[in-house]
């Protein structure tokens, strides 16, 4: 599993943890791969008006790959 900058266990407290979080999720579960894969294609085949209404609707996808990264059940 990969580590943040300074070594520890990203929380998932700023951005950056958010970001390693779901990378190391994503990198460590090819079930939680495969699911984000089918959201984002899901998605992306939806017509945005605006990128941030793509980003805005993929966060409980996000959010659960982040939990199981961090051992959050």
């Amino acid at each position: 599993m990969y580590r943040s900058t300074n070594g520890q266990k990203p929380t998932g407290e700023n951005k950056n943890d958010k970001k390693t979080l779901n990378r190391d999720g994503l990198r460590a579960s090819e079930t939680d791969w495969e699911e984000s894969v089918q959201v984002k294609r899901s998605l992306a085949k939806s017509k945005w008006h605006h990128v941030q209404h793509y980003a805005d609707a993929k966060p409980s996808i996000v959010q659960e790959i982040m939990e199981r990264a961090n051992g959050v059940r």
